[in-house]
């Protein structure tokens, strides 16, 4: 078997004296139950769904007023954030607007 973690979604596996088998996840080589420990389709990058997974539960944490509620503020996105990335999205519309020209943040 052999996995590599630029390419997560596959694997290979050799079987000797068999042609080699690209297993993917969610693939024709299955065992039952299998799919019962996914929480998502195959196809879609887990670690997408887990990110956000991991926010709810930081937020969760310091809305119940955990002992760490303050290092995880630190971290969770906050209202300064949104407004940064809404810059950034009014920015990258305007200059592809007018001919991918650059557009200073700091003038919106």
């Amino acid at each position: 078997m052999h996995w590599r973690q630029e390419n997560p979604n596959f694997a290979t596996f050799n079987k000797v004296g068999k042609p080699n088998q690209i297993i993917t996840r969610g693939g024709p080589i299955q065992q039952d139950g299998l799919l019962a420990k996914l929480r998502i389709p195959p196809g879609h990058p887990e670690g997408f769904l887990e990110a956000f997974a991991q926010i709810y539960t930081d937020l969760a944490d310091v809305i119940q007023g955990s002992d760490n509620s303050e290092e995880i503020k630190i971290i969770l996105p906050n209202e300064n954030d949104g407004l940064q990335i809404m810059k950034f999205i009014n920015a990258s519309v305007n200059s592809s607007k007018n001919n991918s020209i650059w557009k200073d943040l700091s003038s919106i």
